[in-house]
């Protein structure tokens, strides 16, 4: 039996961490900026905010990595960080995760971009992109991801496609 449903045929609730995008402007993000970056630029925070929800009973902690698509980070100037801020956030996640005995999912949301017909961004394109955010997460957390956000299931299923067919650009053990 997978962990997850290890951990869902606990007894206890599952309960998840939510509003990591609240936490942050709480710490002090700037509205506009980007959470990802302080993945590198402010771990510290991140670790609070991941120990803060499993002190509270998360048992599932997502990554700090929504916005971890090349185009959400090309807003902010990221676009070449793809990797190491997806690896930062989960690494993080990871490290509380442990420490308390929690699953990590990794957080993957939208592109940001329209997909075909109503826009430019074709389905192999989506599922490139997400691929390539997921290379940065650790194999546990990039088969147990949660795609959030995404208005239809043509909007999610790329992200889907990840668990079926992760790329060889992951660097974790």
């Amino acid at each position: 039996m997978g962990q997850i449903a290890t951990l869902l045929g606990d007894t206890r609730p599952a309960l998840s961490d939510g509003a990591i995008g609240t936490m942050l402007q709480a710490a002090g993000l700037m509205p506009g900026a980007s959470p990802e970056i302080w993945n590198v630029e402010r771990a510290d925070a991140m670790r609070v905010i991941h120990t803060a929800y499993a002190d509270a009973g998360a048992r599932l902690l997502t990554t700090n990595t929504f916005g971890g698509t090349r185009p959400r980070l090309a807003l902010h100037g990221h676009e070449d960080r793809v990797h190491e801020l997806n690896e930062a956030g989960a690494r993080i996640a990871r490290d509380v995760a442990d420490a308390c005995g929690a699953l990590v999912l990794g957080s993957i949301g939208p592109t940001g971009d329209l997909m075909e017909p109503l826009g430019l961004l074709s389905h192999e394109d989506a599922v490139d992109l997400f691929a390539e955010q997921a290379g940065g997460l650790p194999p546990a957390a990039r088969t147990s991801c949660c795609s959030r956000r995404s208005a239809t299931w043509a909007r999610c299923e790329p992200a889907s496609k990840v668990r079926a067919a992760p790329r060889p650009t992951c660097r974790w053990p």
